[in-house]
């Protein structure tokens, strides 16, 4: 096993970089602690690549400092920063094997034959590589190109390994299998991992904390419960899973009075359908617009009576295995556990 790192602490103060116009990453401040899991989330151009990028080295930081275990990284090379990174299609040498894979950052830094045999050996014991060292990179799966990716970088024992959405390419079932090694592997390790995705559910699953991106922007950091339960913005409680949104206007027929400033956060899952809803604060009646089966779940939108915008629920399957679309039911919830927001925050 490698051996677990004590480093790894990494400071971004008001980091900013713009193409011409465009301000790709706009004043961000992160403080990521040793050994911690973070995900970079948000949608397509939305500035977590290339913020990857300049931690990495391999782009530059227009203003703001950043700094790793009290080192400042600015001008910094990439080969410098004691920083990993495993890419998106993983950059892997075709013409090489497993084994000479791993060892090439070794052997760029002139480690002696028997140092590179030991890491290399612990590093396939790590990602359960045992028996392929032999094998090019063209005669294996998508899941053990990942691992040979994750080996090659972690060998060189990194304070911080950056991957940028690594796992896009592979289908659902390979992902989630690689999404619950990653997160033990990084246990292991005790190195900060920093995760670039666009996949809500993956970013939630795996990181200790999230940073939502959009625009450029930093909207919020900080632990899955806290970015679902208690948005910091319109565009988080959005993003980060399904969500009523709901001003004062729209709630009044259901006679809760509200700030005009405020707005109310209801998770689908938490609003009853049918004779569920009767044990609910409030209620109102309303016609099924349209059935969506995941799993053991089923999500519903409701057009409800007197009201002009869909409300969307989620209730388990059995409990819509009646409806159909066009019936009425009831919609129900207890506005006292709805998460809170500013109006045009």
């Amino acid at each position: 096993m490698l051996p677990t790192p004590t480093s790894g602490r990494l400071l971004l103060d008001t980091v900013s970089r713009s193409f011409g116009a465009l301000k790709a990453v706009d004043g961000v401040s992160l403080d990521i602690a040793p050994g911690e899991f973070v995900a970079f989330l948000g949608p397509s151009g939305c500035g977590k690549t290339t913020l990857l990028r300049i931690i990495a080295g391999f782009e530059r930081a227009d203003a703001g400092s950043l700094i790793l275990d009290g080192r400042p990284l600015t001008g910094l090379p990439p080969n410098k920063r004691d920083v990993g990174l495993v890419f998106q299609n993983l950059a892997l040498f075709p013409h090489l094997t497993v084994t000479e894979n791993i060892s090439f950052g070794l052997e760029l830094r002139r480690e002696s034959a028997p140092e590179i045999a030991r890491k290399v050996e612990e590093a396939i014991a790590l990602v359960a590589l045992q028996g392929l060292e032999r094998r090019r990179i063209q005669q294996l799966s998508g899941g053990q190109k990942q691992r040979v990716a994750l080996a090659r970088a972690l060998v060189l024992h990194p304070s911080v390994l950056l991957l940028d959405e690594p796992l896009s390419a592979l289908d659902l079932k390979l992902r989630r299998q690689l999404q619950q090694e990653l997160k033990t592997l990084q246990r292991r390790t005790g190195a900060t991992f920093v995760f670039v995705t666009h996949d809500q559910e993956e970013a939630l699953s795996m990181a200790d904390r999230v940073a939502v991106f959009n625009q450029g922007r930093l909207e919020q950091f900080g632990t899955p419960q806290a970015l679902y339960g208690q948005p910091a913005s319109r565009f988080v409680a959005e993003f980060v899973g399904d969500a009523n949104i709901r001003d004062a206007a729209q709630l009044a027929p259901f006679g809760i009075t509200l700030p005009p400033e405020t707005l109310l956060v209801i998770r689908p899952e938490d609003c009853a359908i049918g004779a569920a809803a009767d044990a609910a604060p409030v209620r109102r009646e309303g016609t099924v617009d349209a059935i969506d089966f995941i799993g053991p779940h089923a999500r519903l939108r409701l057009i409800l009576d007197g009201l002009a915008e869909p409300w969307l629920a989620l209730c388990s399957g059995s409990a819509a295995a009646g409806l159909e679309v066009g019936a009425r039911s009831v919609l129900g919830f207890d506005p006292a556990g709805a998460a809170t927001l500013k109006a045009g925050a």
